[in-house]
């Protein structure tokens, strides 16, 4: 008996430590941690409304920071929150990141995305079956399965990632192919800045950057630049459909909720194609068509937000929503993957640092760009702000991008 026992130890361990297991892992940590974040979003203007426990102001305010009881806890739990799900995701995009060092992540990240869109609406679901009044009892359950999954169910992935580096070369791409000559303290590398001139260059690299050096590395850089592009369209947008659909075509909230569920289920059923499809062109054609997918997705992003810009029914605005939906993966997977795949091509040990860069920018830009974009629309209205200024957005985006690809083309002729 005692030895079945062990040998079931054995083989739990045995699982933790494959990298599939660390995917399922991080997936459901995201889930998790989506789910809690929207009960307790969804929550606080009935727990105030009910309870008449602060002006409106002060719901407000504690709305925005997603608290939920008195005004006082509400802003600490609101505060806690944010801090649990800031951590969240880089953490679990970095575990997924660390265990496949020798495969582009386009795929990875597109499951994580998949679960990232399906906790709000399972949540929302979630909160309208049990109520304002089961919330802290769901929250402290799901807070405590979340936080089991992160220490025991995500095993090590550092550990799994000097394994797997033993035994396989480094993600392979065109702008950097690197053949390891020293591990110390600081690696030693040759760098192939580009492998149809054939030119090399050996150069020092630490195996863990500094988290400014790291974000000034152009890389990086610019997919910081697009994700912010990316997230003040997707937040402002949310901000100005919510609005323009009341105002402009008087439909319930229930309708105006459509989009959001339109654009989940868009997002989890073609997340995961769209990933596959980005690792395959890369492969296929070498890390230069990573900016060519990034481009083509801006562009078919400008033309639906131009199309929703000029809309003049509610019901053509669902449709182009799932044209926008789509647009956004084909732009935002290969940014996504971009800075796991910069940080594995370069064999460093920053893989966090990198996703807490992507998550911070991103967040700034979707908490930021909203309340510009809904003063716009009070000033000028919905057909400027999104016909013009989101549009626009798209448009500098889309020729930021090329930019580098000239800059890039030109590098590689000298």
């Amino acid at each position: 008996m005692s030895t079945k026992k062990w040998r079931c130890i054995d083989k739990v361990k045995h699982i933790r430590t494959k990298p599939i297991a660390i995917v399922v892992g991080a997936c459901i940590a995201q889930l998790i941690d989506n789910i809690a974040f929207t009960i307790s979003f969804a929550c606080i203007p009935h727990l105030f409304e009910d309870m008449k426990l602060a002006s409106e102001s002060k719901i407000g305010l504690a709305a925005t920071m997603f608290g939920a009881g008195s005004f006082m806890t509400s802003a600490l739990s609101g505060l806690l929150n944010g801090m649990a799900s800031g951590l969240v995701y880089p953490i679990s995009a970095a575990s997924v990141g660390d265990v496949y060092p020798h495969k582009l992540l386009g795929l990875q990240m597109s499951l994580l995305n998949v679960f990232n869109n399906a906790g709000p609406i399972l949540g929302g679901a979630l909160y309208d079956y049990i109520g304002v009044r089961g919330v802290s009892v769901v929250l402290m359950t799901i807070g405590s399965i979340l936080a089991l999954i992160l220490t025991f169910g995500i095993s090590e992935p550092l550990l799994i990632h000097e394994k797997l580096i033993e035994n396989h070369s480094l993600v392979d791409t065109e702008s950097y192919q690197l053949k390891d000559i020293d591990t110390e303290s600081e690696k030693t590398v040759k760098i192939s800045l580009d492998a149809e001139v054939n030119q090399t260059s050996v150069v020092t690299i630490p195996q863990n950057i500094p988290i400014w050096r790291l974000a000034l590395q152009w890389q990086v850089l610019l997919a910081s630049m697009i994700t912010i592009f990316l997230g003040s369209l997707a937040g402002s947008l949310d901000n100005v459909l919510t609005m323009h659909s009341k105002d402009a075509f008087k439909v319930t909230a229930s309708k105006t909720g459509l989009l959001f569920v339109l654009n989940g289920g868009v997002a989890i059923m073609l997340s995961v194609p769209t990933g596959w499809c980005v690792d395959w062109i890369i492969r296929r054609f070498g890390e230069k068509s990573r900016s060519y997918i990034e481009i083509t997705g801006m562009l078919l992003t400008g033309g639906a937000v131009l199309s929703i810009g000029l809309s003049t029914s509610f019901t053509a605005i669902i449709g182009i929503e799932a044209w926008l939906s789509a647009a956004l993966l084909i732009a935002n997977i290969p940014v996504m993957s971009s800075f796991g795949d910069f940080v594995n091509s370069l064999g460093i040990d920053s893989m966090a640092q990198c996703y807490g860069i992507y998550n911070s920018v991103w967040s700034l830009s979707s908490t930021f760009a909203p309340p510009f974009a809904t003063w716009m629309y009070t000033r000028v209205g919905f057909k400027n702000t999104v016909a013009g200024l989101l549009t626009s957005l798209c448009l500098l985006c889309a020729l930021l991008i090329t930019v580098e690809v000239i800059r890039r083309s030109l590098r590689n002729r000298h």
